[in-house]
Parts: C-alpha cells; sequence; structure tokens
C-alpha cells in the first residue's frame, strides 16, 4: 500500500516523534482484517502473496463497506488494504498503547527483501524528516531468498524495488524477467549468501540509527535462521558454483574463510523475543492450544485459519496477533 505522505507530515507536525517499521507482508499487515468481520462471513484465499477476498455478492458487500468505513469497494471486490494497515502493529502501538504519541510510518511491503526494505528509509525525501524529535525503528528481517532490484518502470508510488527469488516465475520462463530469476537462482543465490546480505542490511540499519539518535529494535518475521548457532553454520559453508564460467579452476576459490565471524557481529543485543519466542509468527503460534507442530509451521493454515485466529488463511499475524506484538513492543519500551 503507498505510503501516504501528506498523513504522515500532518501528524509528525503534532507529534514530532515516530515510529517507522520495516519488513515484508507482516509489517504491511497482509491479512490482519477485523476478527469480528471474519468470523461474520466466508473468505477466499487464491494463493501466497494474494489478499484475501470475501465471498458474498454484491449487496452483500456494499452493506459490509458502509459498516467498516475503511473499506474499499472496487471493481466489485473489497479491498482490505487500508483495514489491514490499520490493524497493522506499527499502528497499533503509536495509536493504541501510545495513544498518538508518536506518529506510525509503515514501510513493509509484501515480498520484499531485507535489503530493500532497509533503503526506504532513503527513498520518501518527502517526509519531514526534520520534524522528527524522537524515533523508534522495528525492523522485521524476513527470509534470505529474497533480493531487490531496482524497478524503474513501477508505477505504485514509492514501490522502488523488484524482488527476485531463486525459482522461475511460471509463464515467464523465456522472458526477461524469468532469465533473470534463473541466472539469479543458479550463478548468485544460496542461504550463506542470502545471510550476508541481511547482515549487510542489518549493519547498514544500524548505522543509520547510530547517526539519527533512533532506537532499534529487531524482530525476525518467520525466519529462525537468524539466530545465533544457525547463523553461523550458514555463513562456515563454503559455496560452489562449478557452472560458472566465469572461473575455469574451481579451486582457486573453494577455500575456507571469516565469513562466520560476522555472525558474532550482528547486533544481537537490539533483539526482541516477544513473550520470548524469536519470531512473530511462533509467538502467534505458540497461542494456539493442542497443535501437535507449533514449531514447523504456520503454513499448516494456509487456505484455513488457525483455531483461535491467531494466523490467517493467507499464512500472516491475525488482528489478535499484531496487537500482542504490539503490546509487547510497548511494555518492552516502558521497561516492564
Amino acid at each position: 500500500m503507498p505510503v501516504d505522505i501528506q498523513k504522515i507530515n500532518n501528524s509528525l507536525a503534532k507529534t514530532n516523534k515516530a515510529i517507522i517499521a520495516l519488513g515484508d507482508s507482516f509489517v504491511e499487515g497482509q491479512g490482519a482484517i477485523d476478527d469480528d468481520l471474519y468470523e461474520k462471513y466466508n473468505w477466499h484465499f487464491e494463493a501466497p502473496g494474494y489478499p484475501l477476498k470475501i465471498l458474498a455478492d454484491d449487496n452483500t458487500k456494499a452493506r459490509i463497506v458502509k459498516e467498516y468505513p475503511d473499506l474499499i469497494l472496487e471493481n466489485s471486490q473489497i479491498m482490505i488494504f487500508q483495514m489491514c494497515a490499520r490493524n497493522a502493529f506499527v499502528d497499533v502501538l503509536a495509536n493504541k498503547y501510545f495513544m498518538g504519541e508518536y506518529t506510525p510510518i509503515n514501510f513493509g511491503k509484501a515480498g520484499g527483501s531485507n535489503r530493500g526494505r532497509v533503503k526506504q528509509l532513503y527513498l520518501h525525501p518527502q517526509i519531514n524528516w526534520h520534524l522528527i524529535k524522537e524515533l523508534i525503528i522495528i525492523f522485521m528481517p524476513t527470509s534470505l531468498e529474497r533480493f531487490d532490484f531496482v524497478e524503474d518502470t513501477a508505477t505504485t508510488p514509492g514501490n522502488w524495488f523488484k524482488t527476485v527469488w531463486p525459482s522461475l516465475p511460471k509463464g515467464h520462463e523465456t522472458s526477461a524477467m524469468g532469465k533473470l530469476w534463473g541466472a539469479y537462482s543458479e550463478a548468485v543465490f544460496s542461504d550463506k549468501a542470502g545471510m550476508i546480505e541481511s547482515y549487510l542490511a542489518v549493519k547498514e540499519l544500524e548505522s543509520w540509527c547510530q547517526n539519527k539518535n533512533a532506537k532499534l529494535i529487531i524482530t525476525p518475521a518467520f525466519d529462525k535462521r537468524f539466530e545465533k548457532s544457525i547463523m553461523k553454520s550458514i555463513l562456515r559453508k563454503t559455496i560452489s558454483r562449478e557452472s560458472n564460467w566465469l572461473y575455469k579452476d574451481e579451486s582457486h576459490y573453494i577455500h575456507d574463510n571469516d565469513a562466520e565471524s560476522l555472525a558474532e557481529h550482528w547486533p544481537w543485543h537490539l533483539m526482541f523475543d516477544p513473550n520470548g519466542h524469536f519470531t512473530m509468527a511462533h509467538m502467534c503460534m505458540m497461542n494456539e492450544p493442542d497443535l501437535s507442530d507449533k514449531e514447523e509451521f504456520y503454513f499448516q493454515f494456509q487456505n484455513k485459519r488457525s483455531p483461535l485466529g491467531w494466523m490467517t488463511p493467507c499464512s500472516h499475524p491475525g488482528q489478535k496477533g499484531h496487537d500482542l506484538f504490539a503490546r509487547l513492543v510497548f511494555e518492552y519500551l516502558r521497561g516492564n
């Protein structure tokens, strides 16, 4: 959802304080519709990355939009983005728990990478940054396989990046983008490369926050590989790309390195474990009773809501998950 610059600036003129959230769809608030709205109607899950849709006739949809002012009816479809943004933890933290003391700024984007999300801090010069006297940054690292390239054809305001994955997009195998995805998979991506990219992103963010005197909090969205021992095991791997025509003699490029030592310099002191859980997803999962598999993984609820509604049919935290995380961050910031 595009960032509303005017709304942010109007709020900053009153608060002089801001909370910025950086991350993917977990930050954006995807799927975080009002619990009572979900329980009243039938919902359709199309595929990962697609918003949930209400299954109802046109008259019912028109009535729903009147009942919930932040829903929009467009081409016979109810757009839920504004409701999800309202329920996203950064808005809940600023508006409900801090009672409007801070301006919420949501830089979350579905499918985005750690690299691209951190760089959002440089890409909104229209925001009146000079008005901010107190700043909190909440960063939710996402999975390692994503990489963001600058997007020069985007028409959506604020959409500066195109994300590639190590898999071919169906139906686009022979297109330029499909070839890029294939080359990324074969010649660039590994868990180690993704972890180094994430390390560079978080160090850049740490420096930015130090320069701005901003408080930084880091909680992974769902990926437990940012735990120290796992991070070390990934970074100590030796990667060989025998098909890489640039290097005739691979033996010159396969050697031990000190990448593992990067794990020692990750800002562990800035990590926040909500209710003792390493990720937001696991925090939500542990609130669901009688689950045989609470650790691996929340995708078990894809296309169906978790029993108590902590996870949505699109595999994201529900309204109560965002609210709980916001409350725990609030208590942490208040020193409780």
